[in-house]
């Protein structure tokens, strides 16, 4: 029976571990997203951008978790690269990559195009 324990428990530990990969540096990332937010904001009511229209910035952030992004970890689709933070994402990316595509815009950020 206590075998089954420590099994039990080292796959926990593992799943915390990688659930806490994903979010590593979310905090800081967060601040400097909101910071560009405002900036962009304030672009678009002195009437710096064109039509109203926002620039798209390239992505830094994962559209899944919201962590940083990692550049060796992406999704291809219609000429479109999406990276993420982690594997864990890339089946939400793959069957939703564009509603992924929209949350980055929302974000004021754009996918890569190829």
């Amino acid at each position: 029976m206590s075998i089954y324990k420590t099994i039990l428990v080292l796959f926990t530990s593992a799943m915390f571990l990688f659930a806490e990969s994903c979010t590593a540096g979310n905090s800081q990332k967060k601040e400097d997203n909101a910071e560009v937010k405002k900036s962009e904001a304030k672009n678009t009511e002195a009437g710096s951008t064109e039509a109203g229209s926002i620039e798209l910035v390239a992505q830094t952030t994962c559209p899944v978790m919201g962590g940083d992004i990692d550049k060796k970890l992406y999704v291809d689709k219609d000429g479109k690269r999406i990276y993420m933070c982690c594997v864990g994402c890339k089946g939400e990316i793959t069957d939703n990559f564009e509603d992924m595509v929209k949350k980055l815009e929302e974000k004021g950020e754009k996918p890569e195009l190829l």
